[in-house]
This record gives C-alpha cells, sequence and structure tokens, in this order.
C-alpha cells in the first residue's frame, strides 16, 4: 500500500477509533478503602460477650426512640457483613473509666443468664470487637451486683472497634439505608445505634432512668444491682476515625444538625399561618449499659 493511500485511510477513520478509549465513560468511584470499623452504641444495651459471636441487646422501654445512623428504625434482628472478629472475646481489649467495673459483670459468678421471654427491640449478632472503648459516661450511686452502696461510673456510649476485612461487603443486615460512606472519616467507617427518651418527652418525676434500667435488668433475672442517682454525662474515651459529630452522643441531635439554606418563599393570603415544631430533639436516657462476661 502506497503511503498517500495510507494516510488517506487514517484520516478517514473516527476519531474515538484513532485516540482508542479517550470518548469512552469514566469509570466508576471505586469502594472507599476501609481498614477500620467504628460500631457506636448510644443508650442502655445489653452486651452478652460470649463466643463464638457478641449479642447486643436494646430493651423495649416505653418512650424511647430506636435510631440506627441518625434515623429511626424497625425492630429487627441485625448482622454487620464486611468485619473481622478477633475470634474470642477473652482477647477483646478494653478502655473503661475507673469504676466501671461494676457494669463490667461475669456470668458465671452471679450466675446471669439471658430470661428467654424477654424479647429486644434490637439485637445485633456480631463477631467479637478488637476493642471496646467507653465513649461516654455518668457518675453514678448505685447498690453494686454484690449489694455494697458505692459510688460508680456508668458508661452511656460504646465504641466496637473492628478491623475490615472485605470493603466491598460492608454493609449492615437487614439493610437500614446505612452505607458506609456515610460518616466515613478516610479508611475509617462510622455506625452508630441508639435508644433512648426524647427530651420533649416529659419525665415529670426524674424517674425514667430507673424504669429503663430496670427493663434492661428484666433481661438478666439473677442481676440486683440499683442505681440511686445518675451525675451528668461527661467523655470519657475516644477512638481514632470518630468524628467529633459522633463523640457528643445524642444521635437525633446529630441527625437534625444540617446547614442552614436560605430559599425564596411566596406568601399567599389563604396559606396556612407558619408555627414553630419540633422536628427532633435528644436523645437522653441517662441510663447506660450492662456487659456480662462469660467463662
Amino acid at each position: 500500500m502506497h503511503r498517500r493511500e495510507l494516510l488517506k485511510m487514517m484520516a478517514s477513520m473516527p476519531i474515538a477509533g484513532a485516540v482508542g478509549c479517550s470518548l469512552s465513560p469514566k469509570p466508576t468511584a471505586t469502594t472507599m478503602g476501609f481498614t477500620t470499623m467504628n460500631l457506636i452504641f448510644e443508650g442502655p444495651f445489653i452486651f452478652m460477650m460470649d463466643n463464638p459471636q457478641v449479642r447486643v441487646l436494646a430493651p423495649r422501654v416505653d418512650g424511647h426512640r430506636y435510631m440506627i445512623n441518625g434515623a429511626d428504625a424497625p425492630a429487627s434482628t441485625y448482622m454487620l457483613s464486611g468485619v473481622a472478629g478477633i475470634g474470642d472475646v477473652q482477647k477483646t481489649q478494653y478502655e473503661l473509666p475507673p469504676g466501671a467495673d461494676a457494669f463490667w459483670l461475669s456470668a458465671g459468678q452471679l450466675h446471669l443468664s439471658l430470661n428467654p421471654q424477654e424479647s429486644a427491640f434490637f439485637t445485633f449478632v456480631l463477631p467479637a470487637p478488637q476493642k471496646v472503648v467507653a465513649l461516654r459516661s455518668r457518675a453514678v450511686e448505685i447498690v453494686d451486683a454484690f449489694g455494697n452502696q458505692r459510688s460508680a461510673v456508668m458508661p452511656t456510649t460504646y465504641a466496637f472497634v473492628y478491623n475490615v476485612s472485605d470493603p466491598a461487603a460492608l454493609a449492615l443486615n437487614p439493610d437500614t439505608g446505612w452505607r458506609p460512606q456515610s460518616g466515613a472519616q478516610s479508611r475509617f467507617a462510622n455506625l452508630s445505634v441508639a435508644a433512648g427518651l426524647p427530651l420533649d418527652v416529659q419525665d415529670p418525676t426524674g424517674q425514667h432512668a430507673h424504669i429503663a434500667f430496670t427493663e434492661l435488668k428484666s433481661f438478666l433475672p439473677g442481676l440486683s444491682m440499683e442505681i440511686l442517682s445518675t451525675g451528668a454525662e461527661v467523655n470519657s474515651g475516644t477512638v481514632e476515625g470518630l468524628p467529633e459529630i459522633y463523640r457528643r452522643g445524642n444521635q437525633s441531635q446529630r441527625h437534625s444538625e444540617r446547614v442552614a439554606k436560605v430559599v425564596t418563599a411566596v406568601f399567599k393570603n389563604d396559606a396556612p399561618r407558619a408555627t414553630l415544631r419540633t422536628v427532633s430533639a435528644v436523645l437522653d436516657c441517662q441510663s447506660g449499659g450492662v456487659g456480662v462476661h462469660h467463662p
């Protein structure tokens, strides 16, 4: 073939064919390279640290709101996929404030077992976490599980820390709409679960914390612990990769904290009058959870 004919042939070729894939669609974004998962529990939960899986239960309490990732979630049994447990709860590391040991109990020593007649609102079935950290807590006066009246510290928010084994498979099942990219910080995925009483619900007697703890104890008939009084909630620990908004507790408040926008509005004479409504309130049950270790 002569050189002039070859040049004519090249000039008649489609541009896309001449330059390869330059006009092809851009590839979609790949899954973020998560290496760590922080699963946060806020409110009165029961943590059954038993091999081969950990069970986390939220008792049904009148007036409580149950939320996952800042949104109301249905009652169900949930499982977290895409994370790796350490295989043995005896190897889980604990970062708890001094005095929090009163709320982490030995099932064998106290003859504690779950009441089969009680039904939880939330149940999470999880692998053993690498680490359990108390993020927030309250000073309390209690009668402990051994009948001694004393001061203690009651954690109200915990973080379960996991290694991510498969970022593409990281999900909560059944699906509640949570996506790992929501609340993510670089290689850290974050998911929060909350159970508590909204502040706009009246508690005139101030006894709700005791009622909630009584409901919690109904799952553990052998537990005789009593909470006499509670102090203010304070920060007590942290984990890497946790956004500041998750450190504050109060999940429904986080859900309502959005950037304000100015929009154009048109008012008509027949339009209803504007009213002020509470669309979200802070969850604050003043009661934390109880952890139970099995030998």
